[in-house]
């Protein structure tokens, strides 16, 4: 597969203080398979981003603060890398944290993956792919 052909999946995953340690293990699991199955393959690559009041690259800097404010900070980093495909993994604490403004389509497709089936109801009204959302919930 060509390089340019290699599609680049944005991963943001909320590690706010609604989230236990087990709840992060089970993202952090779902990560890690999906990095075997696709990206150790050559099938896609990951941009992982961490929030909780803010977007960071670092999981470790995602913790301190413990709210869900970062929805802004999301889209903008979306829109800004010009992102086609997007999973975020949250969940329904993102709906009392935010004033979540204007929506935004990608190209491709949205992943919603809902702890513990906990929904944001307005969230995939948000953000949504020209191509198809998905909505799921994980444990």
């Amino acid at each position: 597969i060509p390089d340019e052909a290699i599609p680049t999946v944005a991963v943001f995953f909320d590690q706010s203080g609604s989230w236990g340690a087990s709840d992060v293990q089970k993202g952090q699991r779902a990560i890690a398979t999906v990095k075997q199955k696709y990206v150790d393959t050559g099938l896609c690559v990951l941009d992982i981003y961490y929030f909780g009041d803010h977007v960071v690259t670092n999981p470790n800097d995602s913790r301190k603060g413990g709210g869900t404010t970062a929805w802004p900070e999301i889209v903008k980093t979306i829109a800004s890398h010009d992102y086609k495909n997007i999973v975020i993994m949250t969940d329904d604490d993102m709906n009392s944290w935010n004033n979540h403004g204007e929506s935004y389509t990608v190209e491709g497709c949205v992943w919603w993956l809902w702890r513990q089936g906990k929904r944001a109801p307005n969230l995939p009204k948000q953000v949504r792919g020209m191509q198809h959302n998905f909505e799921c919930q994980f444990y």
